[in-house]
């Protein structure tokens, strides 16, 4: 401690040493008002003549968080949806009718999510795709989503393969958690 200053109005205390001053508000919880390189001195990075003044806001309002997030409990953390099942439904000429049970393994919905369910042949062509927003489901409920794949592809395969065997995948948009 080098002794009692004054900086920008401000009660300080200097302490100094060969390479420069800092002056320090005095208190319980001391904040640093000035950094001051002495005459003479250069730094390593060839600095030289430094002179740094911070300055604080009188008080500083931060709200609590909106959502409290408990690591142990997974319903505190937003919705984190998954497909339990796909199934097929009625399928004719113009199109397939397909049902993805969800289940949502967390809390409530943070932002919008959607499930992409895609119809493939046996031997992994596409067939198509639709898509649907998922309601609000609540901690660890399920809840059943349908869509209808139509479209040329779809048409195409019904009308003429002699295989018709095909299989649905559901990929879903799940924000927070994509990354």
């Amino acid at each position: 401690n080098d002794g009692q200053a004054s900086v920008g109005g401000r009660s300080a205390v200097q302490l100094s040493d060969s390479s420069g001053r800092l002056y320090l508000t005095t208190g319980k919880q001391p904040r640093l008002l000035r950094i001051q390189s002495a005459r003479g001195y250069r730094a390593p990075d060839g600095s030289s003549d430094l002179r740094l003044d911070f300055s604080y806001p009188a008080r500083v309002d931060l709200p609590p968080p909106g959502a409290f997030l408990n690591p142990a409990d997974a319903s505190t953390f937003p919705a984190h949806y998954v497909a339990e099942a796909v199934r097929t439904g009625r399928c004719d000429a113009s199109g397939c009718q397909l049902t993805a049970t969800m289940r949502n393994l967390a809390g409530p919905p943070a932002a919008r999510s959607t499930v992409t369910l895609r119809l493939r042949a046996a031997d992994n062509s596409d067939l198509g795709s639709c898509s649907v927003d998922l309601p609000p489901i609540p901690y660890q409920q399920t809840q059943d989503v349908s869509c209808t794949v139509g479209g040329a592809p779809w048409t195409s395969f019904f009308g003429s393969s002699s295989d018709r065997r095909y299989f649905a995948r559901a990929t879903i948009q799940n924000p927070p958690y994509d990354s």
